[in-house]
């Protein structure tokens, strides 16, 4: 369960910048950098080194997956 609740890393070749984000197989590509929308490159699942670099950018990626409401399939 606490695996499920972890993102994936991702680093932008672009501005450098690290950022935290939840990946679903069904997506057709990686999610856009936050800060200048270039797709960023895969860099494994959030660590818990992570959290102590970068709390606050992995806790607000931790909420943001968990207030998303879930799609109903009829």
């Amino acid at each position: 369960m606490a695996l499920a609740l972890m993102p994936l890393k991702f680093e932008c070749s672009a501005c450098q910048h690290q950022y935290y984000q939840h990946y679903k197989d069904s997506e057709l590509h990686y999610p856009n950098c936050p800060h200048c929308h270039k797709n960023g490159l895969l860099m494994g699942t959030a660590e818990p080194d992570d959290l102590l670099k970068h709390p606050y950018d992995l806790v607000c990626s931790i909420f943001k997956s968990l207030n998303k409401p879930s799609k109903q399939h009829l």
